[in-house]
Protein backbone atom coordinates (compact mmCIF):
# COMPACT_ATOMS: atom_id res chain seq x y z
CA UNK A 1 0.00 0.00 0.00
CA UNK A 2 2.61 2.25 0.61
CA UNK A 3 4.38 1.67 -2.65
CA UNK A 4 0.58 2.32 -4.48
CA UNK A 5 0.13 5.38 -2.65
CA UNK A 6 3.44 6.64 -3.41
CA UNK A 7 2.93 5.80 -6.86
CA UNK A 8 -0.26 8.29 -7.00
CA UNK A 9 1.58 11.35 -5.03
CA UNK A 10 2.93 12.44 -8.05
CA UNK A 11 -0.74 12.78 -9.60
CA UNK A 12 -2.66 14.14 -6.53
CA UNK A 13 0.09 16.63 -6.18
CA UNK A 14 -0.54 17.64 -9.94
CA UNK A 15 -4.01 17.64 -9.67
CA UNK A 16 -3.81 19.95 -6.30
CA UNK A 17 -1.60 22.78 -8.26
CA UNK A 18 -3.93 22.65 -11.11
CA UNK A 19 -7.01 23.23 -8.59
CA UNK A 20 -4.95 26.16 -7.40
CA UNK A 21 -4.40 27.60 -11.09
CA UNK A 22 -8.09 27.59 -11.96
CA UNK A 23 -8.56 29.28 -8.10
CA UNK A 24 -6.61 31.67 -9.09
CA UNK A 25 -7.46 32.06 -12.88
CA UNK A 26 -10.38 32.64 -11.60
CA UNK A 27 -9.75 34.94 -8.41
CA UNK A 28 -7.76 36.66 -11.05
CA UNK A 29 -10.51 37.25 -13.87
CA UNK A 30 -13.34 38.30 -10.97
CA UNK A 31 -10.61 40.75 -9.67
CA UNK A 32 -10.30 42.29 -13.44
CA UNK A 33 -13.78 41.85 -13.76
CA UNK A 34 -14.69 43.94 -10.61
CA UNK A 35 -11.70 46.55 -11.52
CA UNK A 36 -14.17 47.19 -14.83
CA UNK A 37 -17.44 47.38 -12.72
CA UNK A 38 -15.75 50.07 -10.47
CA UNK A 39 -13.74 51.44 -13.62
CA UNK A 40 -16.99 52.25 -14.91
CA UNK A 41 -18.83 53.35 -11.62
CA UNK A 42 -15.82 55.71 -11.27
CA UNK A 43 -16.59 57.14 -15.13
CA UNK A 44 -19.84 57.07 -14.05
CA UNK A 45 -19.96 58.89 -11.31
CA UNK A 46 -17.40 61.70 -11.94
CA UNK A 47 -18.75 62.01 -15.31
CA UNK A 48 -15.42 62.56 -17.26
CA UNK A 49 -16.46 59.86 -19.78
CA UNK A 50 -19.38 58.24 -19.82
CA UNK A 51 -19.24 56.43 -23.26
CA UNK A 52 -15.83 54.33 -21.85
CA UNK A 53 -18.02 53.79 -18.78
CA UNK A 54 -21.20 52.59 -21.37
CA UNK A 55 -18.47 50.07 -23.03
CA UNK A 56 -17.07 49.00 -19.61
CA UNK A 57 -20.77 48.02 -18.27
CA UNK A 58 -21.42 46.02 -21.66
CA UNK A 59 -18.06 44.09 -21.19
CA UNK A 60 -18.98 43.41 -17.80
CA UNK A 61 -22.43 42.18 -18.55
CA UNK A 62 -21.35 39.92 -20.63
CA UNK A 63 -19.90 37.54 -18.65
CA UNK A 64 -21.87 38.63 -15.74
CA UNK A 65 -25.81 38.93 -17.57
CA UNK A 66 -27.75 38.96 -14.18
CA UNK A 67 -25.62 41.38 -12.59
CA UNK A 68 -27.97 43.79 -10.75
CA UNK A 69 -26.03 46.85 -9.84
CA UNK A 70 -24.35 46.89 -13.11
CA UNK A 71 -27.74 46.36 -14.98
CA UNK A 72 -29.63 49.21 -13.26
CA UNK A 73 -25.78 51.47 -13.65
CA UNK A 74 -25.94 50.89 -17.68
CA UNK A 75 -29.76 51.69 -17.86
CA UNK A 76 -29.32 54.30 -15.30
CA UNK A 77 -26.43 55.48 -18.09
CA UNK A 78 -28.30 55.03 -21.59
CA UNK A 79 -30.78 57.47 -19.70
CA UNK A 80 -28.39 60.00 -18.98
CA UNK A 81 -26.89 59.85 -22.32
CA UNK A 82 -29.29 59.00 -24.97
CA UNK A 83 -32.48 59.97 -23.41
CA UNK A 84 -36.00 58.86 -25.56
CA UNK A 85 -33.19 57.28 -27.81
CA UNK A 86 -32.41 54.38 -26.02
CA UNK A 87 -34.98 54.10 -23.78
CA UNK A 88 -36.29 50.39 -24.76
CA UNK A 89 -32.93 49.51 -23.51
CA UNK A 90 -32.91 51.05 -20.56
CA UNK A 91 -36.73 50.26 -19.35
CA UNK A 92 -35.42 46.43 -19.92
CA UNK A 93 -31.62 46.44 -17.94
CA UNK A 94 -33.56 49.05 -14.92
CA UNK A 95 -36.50 46.10 -15.16
CA UNK A 96 -34.24 43.40 -14.88
CA UNK A 97 -32.15 44.81 -11.93
CA UNK A 98 -35.78 45.65 -10.27
CA UNK A 99 -36.98 41.94 -10.96
CA UNK A 100 -33.40 40.44 -9.06
CA UNK A 101 -33.54 43.06 -6.13
CA UNK A 102 -37.46 44.09 -5.79
CA UNK A 103 -36.59 45.23 -1.80
CA UNK A 104 -34.12 48.55 -3.54
CA UNK A 105 -35.47 51.83 -3.65
CA UNK A 106 -32.42 53.01 -5.66
CA UNK A 107 -33.36 50.76 -8.63
CA UNK A 108 -37.10 51.23 -8.20
CA UNK A 109 -36.37 55.35 -8.54
CA UNK A 110 -34.19 54.84 -10.98
CA UNK A 111 -36.95 52.85 -13.14
CA UNK A 112 -39.03 55.96 -12.26
CA UNK A 113 -37.01 58.04 -13.85
CA UNK A 114 -36.25 55.98 -17.54
CA UNK A 115 -40.22 56.47 -17.36
CA UNK A 116 -40.25 59.93 -16.47
CA UNK A 117 -37.82 60.39 -19.35
CA UNK A 118 -39.55 58.74 -22.19
CA UNK A 119 -43.35 60.75 -20.64
CA UNK A 120 -44.94 57.83 -19.32
CA UNK A 121 -45.83 59.97 -16.12
CA UNK A 122 -48.00 57.06 -14.93
CA UNK A 123 -45.70 54.80 -14.66
CA UNK A 124 -42.86 57.54 -13.14
CA UNK A 125 -45.45 58.20 -10.26
CA UNK A 126 -46.21 54.45 -9.84
CA UNK A 127 -42.40 53.52 -9.52
CA UNK A 128 -41.46 56.51 -7.24
CA UNK A 129 -44.65 55.56 -4.81
CA UNK A 130 -43.00 52.16 -4.81
CA UNK A 131 -39.55 53.57 -4.23
CA UNK A 132 -41.31 55.86 -1.42
CA UNK A 133 -43.05 53.27 0.17
CA UNK A 134 -39.23 51.22 0.85
CA UNK A 135 -37.31 54.00 1.55
CA UNK A 136 -39.54 56.35 3.24
CA UNK A 137 -37.30 58.97 4.40
CA UNK A 138 -35.54 59.86 1.28
CA UNK A 139 -36.03 63.24 -0.16
CA UNK A 140 -34.76 62.65 -3.35
CA UNK A 141 -37.28 59.83 -4.23
CA UNK A 142 -40.18 62.51 -2.66
CA UNK A 143 -39.01 65.26 -4.90
CA UNK A 144 -39.87 63.29 -7.56
CA UNK A 145 -42.40 61.51 -6.80
CA UNK A 146 -43.98 65.31 -6.22
CA UNK A 147 -43.17 65.92 -9.58
CA UNK A 148 -44.64 63.05 -11.49
CA UNK A 149 -48.30 63.52 -9.79
CA UNK A 150 -47.88 66.91 -10.57
CA UNK A 151 -47.38 65.77 -14.02
CA UNK A 152 -50.11 63.31 -14.18
CA UNK A 153 -52.30 65.76 -12.98
CA UNK A 154 -52.87 64.98 -9.09
CA UNK A 155 -51.95 68.26 -7.70
CA UNK A 156 -53.51 67.49 -4.28
CA UNK A 157 -51.22 64.77 -3.78
CA UNK A 158 -48.24 66.42 -5.11
CA UNK A 159 -49.27 69.55 -2.85
CA UNK A 160 -48.92 67.04 0.49
CA UNK A 161 -45.57 65.18 -1.08
CA UNK A 162 -44.05 68.50 -0.78
CA UNK A 163 -45.48 68.91 2.36
CA UNK A 164 -43.84 66.04 3.95
CA UNK A 165 -40.53 67.13 2.27
CA UNK A 166 -40.47 70.25 3.94
CA UNK A 167 -40.92 68.62 7.27
CA UNK A 168 -38.16 66.09 7.05
CA UNK A 169 -36.30 68.51 5.49
CA UNK A 170 -37.41 72.24 6.71
CA UNK A 171 -34.86 74.31 5.10
CA UNK A 172 -34.88 72.71 1.38
CA UNK A 173 -33.67 74.46 -1.32
CA UNK A 174 -36.88 74.44 -3.33
CA UNK A 175 -39.90 72.04 -1.99
CA UNK A 176 -41.71 75.12 -0.21
CA UNK A 177 -41.70 77.38 -3.56
CA UNK A 178 -42.84 74.29 -5.41
CA UNK A 179 -45.54 73.48 -2.52
CA UNK A 180 -46.44 77.16 -3.25
CA UNK A 181 -46.89 76.78 -6.47
CA UNK A 182 -49.21 73.61 -6.44
CA UNK A 183 -50.91 75.04 -4.55
CA UNK A 184 -51.91 78.41 -5.82
CA UNK A 185 -52.52 76.02 -9.19
CA UNK A 186 -55.59 74.74 -6.71
CA UNK A 187 -56.47 78.34 -5.75
CA UNK A 188 -55.30 77.89 -1.98
CA UNK A 189 -54.10 80.91 -2.45
CA UNK A 190 -53.62 81.64 1.53
CA UNK A 191 -51.82 78.09 1.82
CA UNK A 192 -49.34 79.12 -1.42
CA UNK A 193 -48.42 82.39 0.41
CA UNK A 194 -47.55 81.01 3.85
CA UNK A 195 -45.07 78.45 1.20
CA UNK A 196 -43.83 81.60 -0.88
CA UNK A 197 -43.06 83.58 2.23
CA UNK A 198 -41.24 80.28 4.15
CA UNK A 199 -39.22 80.10 1.02
CA UNK A 200 -38.29 83.80 0.88
CA UNK A 201 -36.92 83.24 4.29
CA UNK A 202 -34.46 80.90 2.70
CA UNK A 203 -34.14 82.60 0.18
CA UNK A 204 -34.35 85.85 0.82
CA UNK A 205 -33.81 87.27 -3.27
CA UNK A 206 -36.00 84.63 -5.16
CA UNK A 207 -37.49 87.31 -7.41
CA UNK A 208 -39.95 84.71 -8.78
CA UNK A 209 -41.29 83.96 -4.90
CA UNK A 210 -41.35 87.85 -4.23
CA UNK A 211 -43.68 87.95 -7.73
CA UNK A 212 -46.12 85.35 -6.06
CA UNK A 213 -46.26 86.92 -2.89
CA UNK A 214 -47.38 90.63 -4.38
CA UNK A 215 -49.51 88.38 -7.02
CA UNK A 216 -51.32 87.13 -4.26
CA UNK A 217 -51.70 89.98 -2.12
CA UNK A 218 -52.25 92.32 -4.85
CA UNK A 219 -49.08 94.38 -4.20
CA UNK A 220 -48.18 96.07 -7.36
CA UNK A 221 -45.72 98.58 -5.82
CA UNK A 222 -43.52 95.91 -4.73
CA UNK A 223 -43.23 94.58 -8.63
CA UNK A 224 -43.84 96.91 -11.50
CA UNK A 225 -42.80 94.02 -14.09
CA UNK A 226 -43.02 89.69 -13.65
CA UNK A 227 -39.16 88.77 -13.44
CA UNK A 228 -37.10 88.69 -17.11
CA UNK A 229 -35.51 85.46 -15.72
CA UNK A 230 -38.95 83.68 -14.81
CA UNK A 231 -40.78 84.34 -17.83
CA UNK A 232 -38.17 83.61 -20.11
CA UNK A 233 -37.78 80.08 -18.15
CA UNK A 234 -41.53 79.75 -18.21
CA UNK A 235 -40.94 79.63 -22.41
CA UNK A 236 -38.03 78.17 -22.94
CA UNK A 237 -39.93 75.08 -21.21
CA UNK A 238 -43.45 75.98 -23.23
CA UNK A 239 -42.00 76.86 -26.69
CA UNK A 240 -41.73 72.99 -27.97
CA UNK A 241 -45.76 72.91 -27.66
CA UNK A 242 -46.85 76.16 -27.35
CA UNK A 243 -48.67 76.59 -31.03
CA UNK A 244 -50.40 73.10 -30.27
CA UNK A 245 -51.46 74.03 -27.19
CA UNK A 246 -52.60 77.44 -27.30
CA UNK A 247 -53.96 77.19 -30.71
CA UNK A 248 -55.65 74.28 -31.24
CA UNK A 249 -56.88 73.35 -27.50
CA UNK A 250 -57.28 76.69 -26.52
CA UNK A 251 -58.84 78.38 -29.71
CA UNK A 252 -56.27 81.26 -29.49
CA UNK A 253 -56.45 84.32 -31.74
CA UNK A 254 -55.44 87.10 -30.07
CA UNK A 255 -52.34 87.75 -33.42
CA UNK A 256 -55.63 87.57 -35.86
CA UNK A 257 -57.33 90.02 -34.30
CA UNK A 258 -54.67 92.31 -33.81
CA UNK A 259 -54.18 91.79 -37.40
CA UNK A 260 -57.72 92.72 -38.18
CA UNK A 261 -58.13 95.74 -36.07
CA UNK A 262 -54.79 97.00 -37.04
CA UNK A 263 -55.31 96.97 -40.85
CA UNK A 264 -58.95 98.80 -40.20
CA UNK A 265 -57.56 101.38 -38.78
CA UNK A 266 -54.59 101.75 -41.19
CA UNK A 267 -57.35 101.09 -44.13
CA UNK A 268 -59.55 104.33 -42.38
CA UNK A 269 -55.98 106.74 -42.62
CA UNK A 270 -54.76 105.39 -45.63
CA UNK A 271 -53.76 107.46 -48.43
CA UNK A 272 -57.24 107.09 -50.75
CA UNK A 273 -56.06 105.02 -53.54
CA UNK A 274 -53.74 102.78 -51.25
CA UNK A 275 -55.13 99.53 -51.48
CA UNK A 276 -52.39 97.53 -49.28
CA UNK A 277 -51.01 98.55 -46.00
CA UNK A 278 -47.43 98.07 -45.99
CA UNK A 279 -44.60 99.31 -43.57
CA UNK A 280 -41.26 99.99 -43.49
CA UNK A 281 -39.91 98.37 -40.96
CA UNK A 282 -42.32 96.59 -38.29
CA UNK A 283 -40.75 94.87 -35.00
CA UNK A 284 -42.74 92.18 -33.34
CA UNK A 285 -42.16 92.56 -29.34
CA UNK A 286 -42.34 89.38 -27.78
CA UNK A 287 -42.66 87.63 -30.73
CA UNK A 288 -43.24 84.00 -28.94
CA UNK A 289 -42.84 81.55 -31.27
CA UNK A 290 -43.95 83.85 -34.25
CA UNK A 291 -47.76 83.26 -34.43
CA UNK A 292 -47.84 86.67 -35.42
CA UNK A 293 -45.32 86.91 -38.00
CA UNK A 294 -47.04 85.24 -41.35
CA UNK A 295 -49.75 87.94 -40.05
CA UNK A 296 -47.89 90.95 -40.45
CA UNK A 297 -45.47 89.77 -43.02
CA UNK A 298 -47.82 90.48 -46.49
CA UNK A 299 -47.61 94.19 -45.16
CA UNK A 300 -43.97 94.48 -43.94
CA UNK A 301 -40.48 95.45 -46.41
CA UNK A 302 -38.86 94.01 -43.07
CA UNK A 303 -39.87 92.42 -39.91
CA UNK A 304 -38.26 91.67 -36.72
CA UNK A 305 -38.80 89.48 -33.57
CA UNK A 306 -37.53 90.13 -30.02
CA UNK A 307 -38.43 87.89 -27.05
CA UNK A 308 -36.88 87.28 -23.61
CA UNK A 309 -36.86 82.93 -24.41
CA UNK A 310 -34.29 81.36 -26.75
CA UNK A 311 -36.18 78.48 -26.62
CA UNK A 312 -39.60 80.79 -28.27
CA UNK A 313 -37.04 82.17 -30.61
CA UNK A 314 -35.36 78.96 -31.99
CA UNK A 315 -38.89 77.90 -32.90
CA UNK A 316 -39.85 81.77 -34.40
CA UNK A 317 -36.44 81.03 -36.49
CA UNK A 318 -38.07 77.67 -38.26
CA UNK A 319 -41.38 80.07 -39.82
CA UNK A 320 -38.82 81.43 -42.17
CA UNK A 321 -40.83 85.05 -42.11
CA UNK A 322 -38.43 87.16 -39.88
CA UNK A 323 -35.27 89.05 -41.20
CA UNK A 324 -34.13 89.08 -37.84
CA UNK A 325 -34.20 87.47 -34.32
CA UNK A 326 -32.93 88.87 -31.30
CA UNK A 327 -33.38 86.77 -27.01
CA UNK A 328 -33.47 90.38 -25.33
CA UNK A 329 -35.48 92.46 -23.26
CA UNK A 330 -37.60 94.39 -24.92
CA UNK A 331 -36.75 97.96 -23.08
CA UNK A 332 -33.12 97.52 -23.29
CA UNK A 333 -33.94 96.17 -27.12
CA UNK A 334 -35.61 99.31 -27.75
CA UNK A 335 -33.24 101.46 -26.28
CA UNK A 336 -30.61 99.81 -27.98
CA UNK A 337 -32.34 100.58 -31.30
CA UNK A 338 -32.82 104.11 -30.21
CA UNK A 339 -29.28 104.69 -29.78
CA UNK A 340 -28.23 103.37 -33.04
CA UNK A 341 -31.05 105.33 -34.81
CA UNK A 342 -29.20 108.67 -33.21
CA UNK A 343 -25.51 107.73 -33.79
CA UNK A 344 -26.32 106.37 -37.40
CA UNK A 345 -25.44 108.58 -40.50
CA UNK A 346 -26.54 106.11 -43.09
CA UNK A 347 -29.62 105.44 -44.88
CA UNK A 348 -29.79 101.89 -44.89
CA UNK A 349 -32.59 99.52 -43.59
CA UNK A 350 -31.33 99.20 -40.20
CA UNK A 351 -31.29 102.39 -39.59
CA UNK A 352 -34.87 103.09 -40.22
CA UNK A 353 -37.07 103.82 -37.17
CA UNK A 354 -39.97 101.34 -36.74
CA UNK A 355 -43.18 102.66 -38.43
CA UNK A 356 -45.17 99.44 -36.88
CA UNK A 357 -44.54 98.32 -33.17
CA UNK A 358 -46.52 95.08 -32.15
CA UNK A 359 -47.05 93.75 -28.77
CA UNK A 360 -49.20 90.91 -28.74
CA UNK A 361 -49.77 89.07 -24.90
CA UNK A 362 -46.30 91.16 -24.00
CA UNK A 363 -48.17 94.16 -21.79
CA UNK A 364 -49.79 91.27 -19.30
CA UNK A 365 -46.04 90.60 -17.50
CA UNK A 366 -45.68 94.33 -17.00
CA UNK A 367 -47.27 96.56 -14.85
CA UNK A 368 -45.63 99.79 -15.10
CA UNK A 369 -45.25 100.76 -18.63
CA UNK A 370 -44.18 104.21 -18.55
CA UNK A 371 -40.38 102.50 -19.46
CA UNK A 372 -42.09 100.61 -22.77
CA UNK A 373 -43.79 103.44 -24.00
CA UNK A 374 -40.70 105.73 -23.87
CA UNK A 375 -38.61 103.41 -25.46
CA UNK A 376 -41.13 102.74 -28.34
CA UNK A 377 -41.25 106.45 -28.66
CA UNK A 378 -37.62 106.64 -28.96
CA UNK A 379 -37.41 104.03 -31.90
CA UNK A 380 -40.22 104.85 -33.44
CA UNK A 381 -40.84 106.95 -36.33
CA UNK A 382 -43.54 109.82 -37.15
CA UNK A 383 -46.51 108.28 -37.98
CA UNK A 384 -46.01 104.87 -36.25
CA UNK A 385 -48.45 102.57 -35.17
CA UNK A 386 -48.11 100.60 -31.87
CA UNK A 387 -50.32 97.49 -31.81
CA UNK A 388 -50.65 95.75 -28.30
CA UNK A 389 -52.57 93.61 -25.98
CA UNK A 390 -53.37 94.26 -22.22
CA UNK A 391 -56.04 93.01 -20.00
CA UNK A 392 -59.08 95.62 -18.82
CA UNK A 393 -59.09 96.64 -15.26
CA UNK A 394 -61.99 97.66 -15.59
CA UNK A 395 -63.66 93.92 -16.63
CA UNK A 396 -61.09 92.00 -14.00
CA UNK A 397 -62.69 90.40 -11.80
CA UNK A 398 -61.59 89.67 -7.75
CA UNK A 399 -61.97 86.19 -6.14
CA UNK A 400 -62.98 85.86 -2.73
CA UNK A 401 -59.57 85.00 -1.57
CA UNK A 402 -57.94 87.51 -3.00
CA UNK A 403 -60.39 90.14 -2.09
CA UNK A 404 -59.91 88.96 1.40
CA UNK A 405 -55.87 89.00 1.00
CA UNK A 406 -55.98 92.23 -0.41
CA UNK A 407 -58.24 93.54 2.38
CA UNK A 408 -55.57 91.72 4.90
CA UNK A 409 -53.17 93.48 3.16
CA UNK A 410 -54.70 96.66 3.15
CA UNK A 411 -55.42 97.33 6.88
CA UNK A 412 -51.71 96.40 7.80
CA UNK A 413 -50.78 99.07 5.41
CA UNK A 414 -52.96 101.65 6.73
CA UNK A 415 -52.50 100.18 10.49
CA UNK A 416 -48.50 100.91 9.88
CA UNK A 417 -49.07 104.31 8.20
CA UNK A 418 -51.33 105.05 10.90
CA UNK A 419 -48.38 104.59 13.78
CA UNK A 420 -46.24 106.20 12.14
CA UNK A 421 -48.15 108.87 10.71
CA UNK A 422 -51.44 109.19 11.87
CA UNK A 423 -52.54 112.54 10.20
CA UNK A 424 -51.18 111.38 6.54
CA UNK A 425 -53.16 107.62 7.00
CA UNK A 426 -56.15 109.03 6.69
CA UNK A 427 -55.35 110.35 3.19
CA UNK A 428 -53.29 107.70 2.13
CA UNK A 429 -54.32 105.11 -0.67
CA UNK A 430 -54.44 102.04 1.62
CA UNK A 431 -56.99 103.53 3.59
CA UNK A 432 -58.76 104.75 0.93
CA UNK A 433 -58.77 101.38 -0.53
CA UNK A 434 -57.66 102.32 -4.07
CA UNK A 435 -54.17 101.39 -4.39
CA UNK A 436 -51.06 103.09 -4.42
CA UNK A 437 -50.85 102.78 -7.93
CA UNK A 438 -54.12 103.98 -9.98
CA UNK A 439 -55.28 101.88 -13.12
CA UNK A 440 -52.87 98.93 -13.07
CA UNK A 441 -53.23 95.69 -10.53
CA UNK A 442 -51.14 92.98 -9.90
CA UNK A 443 -53.84 89.71 -10.33
CA UNK A 444 -53.66 87.23 -7.94
CA UNK A 445 -53.01 84.97 -11.41
CA UNK A 446 -49.96 86.73 -11.95
CA UNK A 447 -50.90 88.51 -15.36
CA UNK A 448 -51.07 92.30 -14.96
CA UNK A 449 -54.19 94.67 -15.74
CA UNK A 450 -54.68 98.05 -16.99
CA UNK A 451 -57.59 100.75 -16.81
CA UNK A 452 -57.56 102.51 -20.54
CA UNK A 453 -57.32 105.87 -18.24
CA UNK A 454 -53.95 104.66 -16.83
CA UNK A 455 -53.30 103.73 -20.35
CA UNK A 456 -53.81 106.91 -22.13
CA UNK A 457 -52.25 108.76 -19.41
CA UNK A 458 -49.21 106.92 -19.38
CA UNK A 459 -48.92 106.70 -23.40
CA UNK A 460 -49.73 110.62 -23.76
CA UNK A 461 -46.77 110.98 -21.48
CA UNK A 462 -44.70 109.99 -24.53
CA UNK A 463 -46.27 111.48 -27.73
CA UNK A 464 -48.69 108.36 -27.84
CA UNK A 465 -52.74 108.77 -28.59
CA UNK A 466 -55.57 106.01 -29.41
CA UNK A 467 -56.87 105.92 -32.70
CA UNK A 468 -59.22 102.50 -31.83
CA UNK A 469 -59.86 100.60 -29.03
CA UNK A 470 -62.17 97.44 -29.10
CA UNK A 471 -62.99 94.08 -26.76
CA UNK A 472 -62.69 90.92 -28.23
CA UNK A 473 -62.88 87.13 -27.20
CA UNK A 474 -59.71 85.93 -28.25
CA UNK A 475 -59.68 82.65 -26.75
CA UNK A 476 -61.12 79.71 -24.69
CA UNK A 477 -59.95 78.15 -20.92
CA UNK A 478 -61.22 74.72 -20.42
CA UNK A 479 -64.78 75.56 -20.48
CA UNK A 480 -64.54 79.72 -20.47
CA UNK A 481 -64.29 82.49 -22.66
CA UNK A 482 -61.72 84.45 -22.30
CA UNK A 483 -62.33 87.98 -23.70
CA UNK A 484 -59.48 90.42 -24.02
CA UNK A 485 -59.56 94.33 -23.89
CA UNK A 486 -56.93 95.16 -26.67
CA UNK A 487 -55.73 98.74 -27.97
CA UNK A 488 -54.06 100.01 -30.75
CA UNK A 489 -52.50 102.82 -30.93
CA UNK A 490 -51.40 105.20 -34.11
CA UNK A 491 -48.55 107.46 -34.00
CA UNK A 492 -47.80 110.89 -36.02
CA UNK A 493 -44.70 108.12 -34.47
CA UNK A 494 -47.33 105.76 -33.94
CA UNK A 495 -48.58 103.02 -31.94
CA UNK A 496 -51.28 100.49 -31.50
CA UNK A 497 -52.22 97.80 -28.90
CA UNK A 498 -54.04 94.99 -28.09
CA UNK A 499 -53.08 92.35 -25.63
CA UNK A 500 -53.88 88.83 -23.45
CA UNK A 501 -52.07 86.59 -21.71
CA UNK A 502 -53.13 82.76 -22.11
CA UNK A 503 -51.85 81.84 -18.90
CA UNK A 504 -48.31 82.16 -16.44
CA UNK A 505 -47.56 79.67 -14.60
CA UNK A 506 -45.51 79.15 -11.48
CA UNK A 507 -41.59 77.95 -13.17
CA UNK A 508 -41.94 75.60 -10.72
CA UNK A 509 -38.38 74.66 -12.26
CA UNK A 510 -36.25 77.24 -12.07
CA UNK A 511 -33.68 75.37 -10.02
CA UNK A 512 -30.49 73.73 -11.06
CA UNK A 513 -30.63 70.27 -12.16
CA UNK A 514 -28.83 68.71 -9.10
CA UNK A 515 -31.77 69.35 -6.99
CA UNK A 516 -34.39 68.08 -8.84
CA UNK A 517 -32.47 64.82 -10.56
CA UNK A 518 -32.49 67.16 -14.28
CA UNK A 519 -34.65 65.86 -16.88
CA UNK A 520 -37.59 68.53 -19.02
CA UNK A 521 -40.39 69.67 -16.60
CA UNK A 522 -43.57 70.53 -17.67
CA UNK A 523 -44.04 74.24 -19.16
CA UNK A 524 -46.89 74.60 -16.97
CA UNK A 525 -49.53 73.42 -14.60
CA UNK A 526 -52.85 71.91 -14.85
CA UNK A 527 -55.08 74.54 -13.26
CA UNK A 528 -57.85 76.41 -13.65
CA UNK A 529 -57.81 79.60 -16.16
CA UNK A 530 -56.68 82.23 -14.16
CA UNK A 531 -56.95 85.85 -14.73
CA UNK A 532 -59.18 85.61 -17.31
CA UNK A 533 -61.62 82.75 -16.06
CA UNK A 534 -64.18 84.17 -13.20
CA UNK A 535 -65.47 81.08 -12.39
CA UNK A 536 -64.83 77.51 -11.70
CA UNK A 537 -67.70 74.67 -11.40
CA UNK A 538 -69.88 75.19 -8.84
CA UNK A 539 -72.85 73.35 -7.08
CA UNK A 540 -76.08 73.90 -8.29
CA UNK A 541 -78.30 75.36 -5.52
CA UNK A 542 -81.08 72.89 -6.29
CA UNK A 543 -79.58 69.84 -7.42
CA UNK A 544 -76.43 68.12 -6.91
CA UNK A 545 -74.87 68.04 -10.10
CA UNK A 546 -72.34 70.68 -10.83
CA UNK A 547 -72.97 73.08 -13.72
CA UNK A 548 -70.43 74.88 -15.98
CA UNK A 549 -70.58 78.58 -16.57
CA UNK A 550 -69.03 80.33 -18.36
CA UNK A 551 -68.13 84.04 -18.00
CA UNK A 552 -66.08 86.95 -20.70
CA UNK A 553 -62.96 88.59 -19.72
CA UNK A 554 -62.17 91.92 -21.44
CA UNK A 555 -59.72 93.06 -23.02
CA UNK A 556 -58.44 95.81 -24.73
CA UNK A 557 -57.73 96.35 -28.33
CA UNK A 558 -56.57 99.78 -29.13
CA UNK A 559 -54.22 101.27 -31.66
CA UNK A 560 -52.42 104.60 -30.46
CA UNK A 561 -50.80 107.78 -33.00
CA UNK A 562 -47.43 109.15 -31.75
CA UNK A 563 -47.49 112.85 -32.16
CA UNK A 564 -45.24 113.80 -29.43
CA UNK A 565 -43.49 116.63 -30.89
CA UNK A 566 -39.74 116.90 -31.31
CA UNK A 567 -37.27 113.97 -31.20
CA UNK A 568 -37.31 112.00 -28.24
CA UNK A 569 -35.09 109.64 -28.92
CA UNK A 570 -32.05 110.54 -26.41
CA UNK A 571 -34.73 110.61 -23.78
CA UNK A 572 -34.48 108.47 -20.84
Amino acid sequence: MDLEMQSKLPGLCHRTKATKIVKLTCLAEERCRSMKSFQASALHSSGTDLHRAEALYRRFLAVQPRHAHALHQLGALLTQLYGKEKDAEALRLVSSAVQLQPASAKFRNSLGVVHRTAGRWREAADAFERANEKDPLNVAVMMNLARALREEGRQQRAAEVYGAVTKLQPDHPSAHYRRGAILRSIRHNEAALAAFRQHLRLHPEHQAAKFWVAAITGDVEAMAAAPADMVAGLFDQYADHFDDHLVNKLQYRTPEALRDQLLAVYNSTAVEGSTVPLWKRCIDLGCGTGLMGPLLLPYCTALEGVDLSSGMIDQAAKRGCYNRLAVAELVAFLDAEAVSLSSSTTIANSAVPYDLLVAADVFVYIGDLAPVMRAAAAAAAPGAVLAFSTEALELSPKGKVHRGLEAAAAAAAAAAAEAQNPAAAASSPAAGGGGSCPGMKLQVTGRYAHSREYLERTGGGYGWEFVSVSQSVIRYNAVFDVCCPGRLPRAASGQGCYGLFDRLQLPIDDFPESLHGGGRLGPYMECPAVALVCRRRQPSGNSNRRRRRRRRRGCTLALWKYVHEGDVRGEK
